[in-house]
């Protein structure tokens, strides 16, 4: 329903130096009538950004209440059709990505979906499109929204304390069995379901488990407060920062030619197709995590709305190397825990001799090493025993290293099968320490499944970790090495190793 002669509309954003986006509207210069039409093949506008994309601005979360009770226009109605679809998103709930910490959840309002998710918003064709926008944005203003546009017919505004967006299309239409014209405004949930985010991250977990390699959302996020001059509360400010995490993903990423690097992000590209999810991937610099975000959150060609940074990490395969606890490919080693822990209990054995063992497994996603890894423990723990008699043993195991633990003291699990410690040694072994443990998904621990070592057990599982608590939040997966869980286990484990021996192996 376009006019071939007509010009088409330009939207351009500027930031304010109060680093709000605000939307501007440019008139063709030719005068003529405006048509925004979804025939129209478009190209993407022109967006532009202050240098400082690690801060942005929301509004207080009591802004929602009133939120509910906004309506942009009294006529505005509900398609018959969608009462169904209408009524079944009164149901869901968003969680946000944007607080990792907090797995936050925040529900979807019936006031918020019955003013977008079911409003066609009507205006006469002699409306101009300029008067259309700026309707929508001043309706918006006082909820201190970010706004872009997507195309020439789409107006989004990213709400970040929520972490979704919220989208509208204008189109010119008519009405069947009527001549006339008008513009219709209608709410698009779709770019702003979270259910879209979610389904690309467990794409992604899915065909990262065919090539060894384990996708990591890192955003460490702070709410701080806002103030004006007058150091009046003006909102809240989420700023970005760099993770230990992060550091060390990146310097794992590092090591990786740069060859191999581009075939793993390959691989989740292709397969990943789900509306938008592929202009969440960035090959970046490895030389800095902060410049990559940068760069993620300047290019209009990005979908950064979650403000959550993608880092890929490859498990390398083992070969001589040797790896512990570890999650899918973390440097061999005692791992992230693993080097505390050994050095927590070191200290606290003042006087003992204590030395350490990287069992000996491939880390992957799919933990299908890990019976093997029992296997290894095992025939350590054995060796040692009979060439030491003196010596007692704590066994620990981060994330796939928990489950080669749990293996390994005669657990069955679902993740394979290993030789397991002769049942003659188990008052040799005074603690068994696990972080993150898998076995946990399964409604059991070691406390509860193993009667020889469950009173010898410390087991720290996270709120929200993905790998034990069924959560989405995986850096609640990566923090046992920082929280103080592995300063406690130190501790605890030094206890019971305490007066038995002159010799550990941990």
């Amino acid at each position: 329903m376009s006019d071939s002669n007509t010009s088409a509309p330009i939207f351009q954003i500027q930031s304010t130096l109060d680093d709000e986006l605000q939307l501007e509207f440019a008139p063709p210069s030719s005068g003529g009538a405006i048509y925004i039409t979804e025939d129209d093949a478009v190209s993407s506008p022109v967006t532009q950004y202050r240098d400082i994309p690690f801060e942005f601005t929301t509004a207080s979360m009591d802004h929602l209440e009133t939120l509910d009770n906004l309506s942009f226009f009294p006529t505005a109605k509900q398609p018959a059709g969608d009462q169904q679809q209408y009524q079944s998103k009164q149901k869901q709930m968003t969680a946000s990505p944007l607080s990792p910490s907090g797995a936050v959840e925040v529900p979807v309002k019936e006031g918020w979906d019955s003013v977008f998710s079911a409003a066609y918003l009507s205006f006469p064709s002699t409306a101009n499109p300029e008067k259309i926008m700026t309707s929508l944005q001043n309706a918006l203003t006082p909820f201190d929204c970010t706004v872009r546009i997507e195309n020439r017919w789409t107006l989004r505004v990213s709400w970040l304390c929520v972490a979704e967006e919220i989208a509208f299309s204008v189109s010119l239409v008519q009405e069947q069995g009527h001549s006339r014209l008008q513009y219709e405004v209608a709410f698009r949930r779709e770019f702003g379901d979270e259910a879209v985010f979610l389904q690309l991250v467990e794409c992604v977990r899915a065909r990262c488990s065919d090539v060894d390699m384990e996708p990591l959302f890192f955003a460490e996020v702070t709410l701080e407060p806002w103030l004006d001059a007058k150091q009046e509360l003006k909102g809240r400010r989420y700023a970005i920062a760099d993770t230990e995490a992060a550091q060390l993903i990146k310097e794992m990423n590092a090591q990786l030619d740069a060859d191999t690097l581009y075939e793993v992000i390959k691989v989740v590209k292709n397969h990943c197709r789900h509306r938008g999810n592929r202009r969440l991937f960035l090959e970046v610099d490895r030389s800095g995590f902060a410049q990559a975000l940068k760069w993620m959150l300047a290019d209009s060609e990005v979908l950064a709305r979650f403000a959550v940074f993608i880092l890929l990490q490859y498990a390398k395969e083992s070969g001589d190397d040797e790896s512990d606890d570890i999650f899918s490919g973390e440097a061999a080693g005692l791992g992230i825990c693993g080097k505390p822990l050994v050095s927590g209990i070191t200290s606290n054995l003042a006087g003992m001799s204590v030395s350490s063992y990287a069992v000996d497994y491939l880390a992957s996603m799919s933990q299908t090493s890990a019976g093997p890894g029992a296997t290894d423990m095992t025939k350590h723990v054995v060796s040692v025993a009979q060439e030491c008699p003196d010596t007692v043993f704590v066994l620990g195991g981060y994330s796939q290293g928990a489950s080669v633990t749990d293996i390994s003291i005669g657990i069955e699990t679902t993740l394979g099968s290993g030789d397991t410690i002769p049942e003659t040694l188990s008052s040799r072994i005074k603690a068994i320490v696990t972080f993150g443990n898998p076995l946990k998904l399964t409604g059991q621990t070691i406390k509860s499944a193993s009667p020889t070592y469950g009173s010898k057990s410390f087991e720290f599982c996270n709120t929200g970790d993905p790998v034990c608590g069924n959560g989405f939040n995986v850096m609640a997966h990566l923090t046992y090495a920082t929280d103080g869980s592995v300063k406690t286990a130190a501790e605890k484990a030094s206890t019971l190793v305490k007066g038995s021996t002159r010799s550990l192996r941990a």
